[in-house]
């Protein structure tokens, strides 16, 4: 056997042990979060559960501090009372209009996030206006019968300092556009509210 073969296999055999070790520490993880009772994906929807939507947003709001480029947020409410097939089809309606970089999340019953990474507020109010006036134009259709809905949102950006705790960051970022949704309650449903 040639020293440059032994070379590679060895190489091989490096790599296959890196990405095996790899799988064990994810998959380690996975089941701690299953045991707090964490979901990585939301049941109902198939998108994001919390927990994976902040650890992703922790890591855009990484990437955007080194590239000084700033990250928006959007929390969604469907107004009103709904029932899960319904969610269901909101929910799709969220991924065919985000972009393939964007991440979308059920936060909560009824509510969703969307990060938008590389935007401003001014990026991020016209999407949240398309959802609103959209929903509002076509409603949705539940076991083939079209209905009428609302939708309000929460608006925040900021550019992220690579000072700041970016899971402190993650959290403060989510409660702004919270605090923007509970704002459109007081205002009206149907609404966009921007937390600056």
């Amino acid at each position: 056997m040639s020293f440059t073969l032994l070379l590679v296999l060895s190489g091989l055999v490096l790599l296959v042990a890196a990405a095996w070790l790899t799988g064990m520490a994810w998959e380690r993880r996975r089941s701690r979060m299953r045991e707090a009772g964490l979901a990585w994906r939301d049941p109902r929807s198939g998108l994001y559960g919390r927990a994976l939507l902040l650890e992703l947003l922790g890591r855009q709001l990484a990437l955007a501090a080194r590239r000084r480029h700033p990250v928006a947020v959007l929390m969604v409410e469907c107004d009103g009372p709904h029932p899960p097939a319904w969610l269901r089809s909101f929910a799709q309606r969220l991924i065919a209009r985000t972009r393939d970089h964007d991440l979308l999340g059920q936060w909560d019953e009824g509510h969703f996030l969307i990060v938008l990474p590389d935007s401003d507020v001014g990026a991020a109010l016209v999407l949240a206006q398309d959802l609103c006036d959209g929903l509002a134009r076509r409603g949705l259709e539940l076991d083939g019968e079209p209905r009428a809905a609302s939708v309000s949102v929460g608006v925040h950006a900021r550019q992220p300092d690579p000072r700041e705790s970016i899971g402190e960051l993650a959290l403060a970022m989510a409660a702004a556009a919270q605090r923007a949704l509970d704002a459109t309650r007081a205002n009206g449903a149907g609404r966009v509210e921007i937390e600056p």
